[in-house]
């Protein structure tokens, strides 16, 4: 699977497409705010859900929580059907969560 981040004045799109071939397909299309940065990155993790499909994480680490300036977010995407499983939110300001390793 590879990414392609496309970023639009208020809105980020991720693409997820088929590894290269012939010709790509695009699996998936989320949406995220593009001042949190979302798809900043980005990491293929195991099957979390038992549906034998490994799903995604997406962070955005300039996202605020609340009153919480840039705590940062991680969300988890489903791998079979591209719908949003969990999300994961900073508890701090400046946690920055989501950043990347």
């Amino acid at each position: 699977m590879r990414s392609s981040r496309v970023s639009l004045r208020l809105a980020t799109f991720l693409l997820l497409l088929t590894p290269a071939t012939r010709a790509q397909t695009v699996l998936f299309e989320v949406r995220g705010s593009f001042r949190g940065d979302f798809g900043r990155s980005i990491d293929v993790v195991g099957d979390t859900n038992g549906d034998g499909f490994g799903e995604f994480l997406v962070g955005a680490p300039n996202a605020d929580n609340g009153g919480l300036r840039e705590a940062g977010s991680v969300q988890l995407y489903s791998g079979f059907d591209g719908s949003l499983l969990a999300t994961f939110r900073g508890t701090a300001a400046g946690d920055n969560l989501g950043f990347g390793s």
